[in-house]
């Protein structure tokens, strides 16, 4: 065995025990191998409440994913859940994905790089996304870097992320992340209709300022809703709003 793989299963030991005492409401991800699934078996699977919310990862290039299957099942009634980690530059092939039955699918960094610049990499994540859909599995994007990525990803139906762009590593669990998302700020401003972040490329740094300047932009904003109002009902527009009270 080598000095990365020593390292790896150690550290692998020591994560483990250290996801009972997560917040409530998280998860752990933690890479596995099946040298380290048998060990446990071996040891007795213990409290299920240290396994309750952590995900196995499962290296998706590993061409013995049966193995995996059969392995994994004895951890999923602890309330252990299943990735299949770096999706898109091993086998990348779906009857593997459906075989192990995984909870998370993670897109690979080297596709998440891709993002918006290469349409054949955004058909193929959407038709991950689509082809999942209907199954409890859900997908994440690794190695998010930048806001349009986020923007980009977001459009091709993928919730979930990591990577720099939106937390950087740390000794605590972050129960709240900051995500750049134009969609759900316009939430919060109900000034701007959401068709706007399409019409004028909004993005979060502007929407942002917006929200910080409601009040000053307030008066502004009824002047044009007056001007409108004023231009309806000066023109033969007015004619075919007679349905319409405000």
């Amino acid at each position: 065995m080598d000095r990365e793989e020593t390292i790896r299963q150690d550290l692998q030991r020591v994560a483990l025990p250290l996801g009972a005492f997560r917040p409530p409401g998280t998860l752990l991800f933690v890479n596995t191998s099946r040298t380290l699934l048998r060990h446990l078996l071996q040891q007795g699977l213990g409290p299920s409440r240290a396994f309750e919310g952590l995900v196995f990862e499962v290296p998706e290039s590993d061409r013995q994913i049966q193995q995996w299957a059969e392995l994994l099942n004895e951890f999923r009634p602890a309330g252990v859940q299943v990735g299949v980690d770096d999706w898109g530059v091993g086998q990348a092939n779906p009857l593997r994905v459906a075989e192990l039955k995984p909870d998370w699918v993670k897109i690979d960094l080297a596709i998440t790089q891709k993002v918006g610049q290469d349409p054949a990499i955004d058909r193929l994540i959407s038709l991950l996304v689509n082809w999942l859909a209907d199954s409890r599995c859900r997908v994440v994007a690794e190695g998010i870097e930048s806001h349009d990525q986020v923007i980009q990803l977001r459009r091709l139906g993928v919730r979930f992320g990591q990577g720099f762009g939106l937390a950087y590593p740390a000794h605590e669990f972050p129960t709240t992340v900051r995500v750049p998302a134009p969609g759900l700020r316009m939430g919060q401003i109900a000034a701007l209709p959401i068709a706007l972040v399409e019409a004028y490329d909004l993005c979060d740094q502007h929407l942002e300022i917006i929200d910080k300047n409601r009040t000053a932009l307030q008066p502004q904003i009824d002047a044009a809703i007056e001007a409108l109002a004023g231009w309806i009902h000066e023109t033969q527009v007015a004619a075919n709003l007679d349905a319409i009270s405000s």
